[in-house]
């Protein structure tokens, strides 16, 4: 674990990490955010807008689309 001595950075990295080196929901949250945006850089088509995903529904015949 690493110890970070100063109060404002401490401050700030709160929910970021959950012990000094998990990712806490803040941490999650950012790094979701990055991913998903290099995801459009590299790849555009592959964003959440352009994805169509399909769900089916088992034993009952019934597919519904989503965008």
């Amino acid at each position: 674990m690493v110890e970070i001595e100063d109060k404002s950075v401490r401050l700030a990295l709160n929910g970021i990490f959950t012990d000094g080196l998990h990712l806490g929901w803040k941490g999650y949250e950012i790094l979701y955010k990055e991913i998903e945006a290099e995801i459009g850089r590299q790849w555009p088509e592959l964003t959440p807008e352009k994805v169509l995903f399909t769900v089916s529904i088992a034993g009952s015949g019934i597919k519904v689309q989503m965008i």
